[in-house]
């Protein structure tokens, strides 16, 4: 088991995961698919109901996981911490434009949780949030 403390501003991210996606469908010319990713956005809120009812099929599986999950989840399991890496590698170009998550993302364009995230994968250890 691989420890991590909770962190506050995980729903900041999750707006920044959200909108990233949203962007990756505009560029692609999908813009009723962003739409309807930013209408689950309201201000600094997220509709985590409208989140799970239209865009579970939509978006990537890992930005799926990491906006649903809460604190009260306990962990991430090695294999959702793998669909998490997968997410941010496709979303990279994305992710690194984000304003909110500037403060996460290192020079080199690594997202701060990615070698908790590469570490469960490897190991097949889940990550546990205390």
């Amino acid at each position: 088991m691989i420890k991590m403390g909770s962190y506050s501003s995980v729903h900041a991210q999750r707006i920044g995961f959200l909108k990233a996606e949203a962007r990756r469908f505009k560029s692609i010319g999908m813009k009723d698919h962003a739409k309807r990713i930013l209408s689950c956005i309201r201000g600094d809120e997220i509709d985590y109901a409208a989140v799970q009812r239209t865009l579970s099929r939509m978006i990537h599986q890992g930005t799926f996981i990491f906006v649903l999950h809460s604190d009260h989840d306990g962990e991430w399991t090695s294999g959702e911490a793998s669909a998490i890496l997968e997410a941010i590698s496709e979303l990279r170009s994305f992710l690194v434009n984000m304003p909110e998550l500037r403060p996460y993302m290192t020079g080199n364009g690594t997202y701060h949780l990615e070698p908790i995230l590469r570490l469960s994968s490897q190991t097949g250890l889940p990550i546990l949030f205390c």
